[in-house]
Formats: C-alpha cells, sequence, structure tokens
C-alpha cells in the first residue's frame, strides 16, 4: 500500500488512514482529514455533472407518471 503507484493508493480517505495506523496523526485528525477529502471529491463529481448536461430544464410539476417517464425518455435519448 506504501508504493505510489498502487491503485488502493487512489482511495478517497487512505492518506489520512495510513497515517493513523502509523501514529503519525490522532483519530481526530485522520477522521477530519478523510472528511476533507471526501468533500472534495463530492466537489469535483459535483462541478463534472453539472458542465456535462445541457443547461435544459423539464417541469415535472402535475404531471401523469407516464408523461413524466415519456419526458426523461426524450431528454435521454
Amino acid at each position: 500500500l506504501k508504493s505510489n503507484n498502487n491503485p488502493k493508493n487512489k482511495i478517497i480517505g487512505i492518506k489520512p488512514i495510513i497515517d493513523y495506523l502509523d501514529n503519525k496523526i490522532t483519530k481526530d485528525k485522520m477522521i477530519s482529514l478523510a472528511l476533507n477529502d471526501t468533500n472534495k471529491y463530492i466537489k469535483r463529481q459535483y462541478t463534472w455533472f453539472n458542465n456535462q448536461l445541457p443547461n435544459h430544464t423539464i417541469i415535472l410539476n402535475d404531471l401523469d407518471d407516464n408523461i413524466i417517464i415519456n419526458k426523461i425518455n426524450n431528454y435521454i435519448l
């Protein structure tokens, strides 16, 4: 797990966990750093997702379920 080329090193929050297990940081610090890594990942995913879809809104209020499904299918396809 120590090798920089190991794919396991890409696991979100793994570095603080390893540092904690190696007694380099406290448990509270590990949790804080792991949560920070997770929040950064969430932000990157959110940014990526927002840049993938066109700026298009489907209004689904007060529509029949079949109409909603058809609108979604038409949008996706």
